[in-house]
């Protein structure tokens, strides 16, 4: 009981900073205010904690307005552990390289492209 509420107290006092920063009304960090939206955007991103797994991967991004479009896409060999995860009798699964590509759409409420966006990521299976 000590923990949980010690842990709400913690969790009241660094939100009601992080909120007192930024804003002080919250339909105002909801939706923004009367500032400028930002220009036209483009992103390109490379992962490269992928290529320990002697693989790669990255996404091309574009943002304009509300939205944020973009692809993603990997090339990776699972290593043993993750095989080990999924599979029951992983010494007979022989999985060469797990690759894939996804689009994804965000729609942001504020016109700065911050804060609350609604999401669809979705690629071949």
């Amino acid at each position: 009981m000590k923990k949980s509420l010690l842990l709400i107290i913690i969790v009241l006092g660094i939100t009601s900073q992080l909120i007192a920063q930024e804003r002080s009304r919250v339909g105002s960090l909801v939706l923004g205010s009367k500032e400028e939206p930002l220009p036209f955007m483009m992103s390109v991103d490379a992962y490269p904690f992928l290529f320990l797994a002697n693989g790669g991967g990255g996404s091309l991004g574009f943002e304009f307005d509300h939205w944020q479009v973009g692809l993603i896409g990997f090339s990776v060999v699972p290593p043993d552990f993750i095989k080990n995860t999924f599979f029951q009798n992983a010494d007979e699964v022989n999985i060469r390289r797990n690759s894939a590509v996804e689009l994804y759409a965000r729609y942001y409420l504020r016109p700065d492209r911050k804060g609350i966006y609604l999401s669809v990521l979705g690629g071949p299976e």
